[in-house]
């Protein structure tokens, strides 16, 4: 089914997609989206977006993060296995890398990615198969069973929860809309119960953002409203104070949010709007992006520096944005972000030197 209707497209991804099913079970609200193994309360974790393209670029950057933090416990995806997240894409350009870097030397380090939009252009068919095995060589607590999961530190003071948005965005052309997807109600009742419940800290994981810094997500042109996902708005309305991170890519760049952004009021809402701890876009781990591609509208929500220029990454000597990760420190309750350089193609790699100080860091 190469060119799907929007309608076709949905029921194809939802037959591949496992929907949520949980019970409680000591206070905590499981299935298989709880991921049984435990992180070390002083764990550090890899995050990227937007990675898997096959590229050496790509490659150097997970390098790169893995040689700066050898000890890291667990490395998440933000989604996006390109081009359409074919099985035979999702091994060569994601699990295949992944298995090749980390074979000598990492060999005990989990890996876990939500889906974003492309892997869905396939009907998700590739992705799930991949996560089947994603993990294989570990313990089966590490196995990760659903498109959406939730991971606990050892003294269940921290969570990291991902969420899949991309079977939403399935539906997004036939709505006519940009693409302000959220996700399904059975995950969303799930993730809202998972949060609801933790005493510890919050960080939310998706691939589409919850708000955009250079796209009207819709139609509402009110207080700025228009560049906020309405969908995830209302569907989390009632947890978003109580995420203290969210983490989100789709956009191919990196962009920090200012603390406790206050969401502008709807029209006609006469609900107490909440505040989000801090939001960041995470998403230029692997796809190249000119300077020319992007351009920040969003301006009052969006953190600047001390000069108040907006911190953004650098650009190489060919105009690209460089590529960026970060990496989460539990035992310090901060997150530092880092880039490394961006190029186009295989055939040449350049001088790729590591920049060591973060563009950016904040605590959680």
């Amino acid at each position: 089914m190469l060119y799907p209707t929007p309608l076709s497209h949905y029921e194809a991804a939802k037959r591949n997609y496992r929907p949520a099913r949980f019970f409680e079970l000591d206070n905590y609200f499981m299935d298989e989206g709880m991921i049984r193994g435990k992180l070390p309360s002083h764990s550090k974790i890899g995050v990227i977006g937007d990675w898997g393209t096959g590229m050496q670029d790509a490659f150097f950057l997970l390098n790169d993060m893995l040689t700066r933090a050898p000890d890291i416990s667990a490395v998440v995806h933000l989604g996006d296995i390109y081009e359409s997240g074919l099985p035979h894409e999702c091994m060569a350009h994601f699990k295949e890398p992944i298995e090749k870097i980390f074979a000598k030397k990492y060999p005990h380090i989990p890996f876990f990615a939500i889906p974003g939009n492309h892997e869905y252009f396939s009907a998700g068919g590739g992705y799930f198969s991949m996560i089947d095995t994603l993990n294989n060589g570990l313990e089966d607590i590490w196995q990760q069973k659903r498109s959406y999961f939730v991971i606990r530190s050892v003294c269940n003071n921290w969570q990291i929860i991902g969420l899949d948005t991309g079977l939403g965005s399935t539906k997004c052309h036939q709505q006519g809309q940009y693409c302000i997807p959220t996700v399904e109600y059975e995950e969303a009742k799930w993730a809202q119960k998972v949060i609801q419940c933790f005493s510890g800290k919050t960080i939310l994981l998706t691939h589409h953002p919850f708000v955009s810094c250079d796209v009207y997500l819709n139609k509402q042109i009110y207080n700025d409203i228009k560049f906020f996902n309405i969908n995830l708005l209302d569907t989390f309305w009632n947890e978003i104070d109580k995420i203290d991170l969210w983490l989100w890519g789709h956009d191919h760049w990196f962009i920090p949010f200012v603390k406790d952004l206050q969401v502008p009021q709807m029209e006609n809402d006469k609900r107490k709007t909440p505040i989000l701890k801090r939001g960041v876009l995470l998403g230029g781990s692997a796809r190249e992006i000119k300077q020319e591609d992007r351009k920040i509208l969003y301006k009052n929500g969006v953190e600047k520096n001390k000069e108040g220029h907006f911190i953004v990454p650098e650009i190489t000597q060919d105009g690209l944005y460089n590529h960026t990760y970060a990496i989460i420190n539990l035992g310090q309750s901060c997150i530092e972000y880092f880039q490394t350089p961006a190029w186009f193609g295989d055939a040449t790699i350049p001088s790729a030197n590591p920049i060591h100080n973060p563009i950016f860091s904040h605590s959680i």
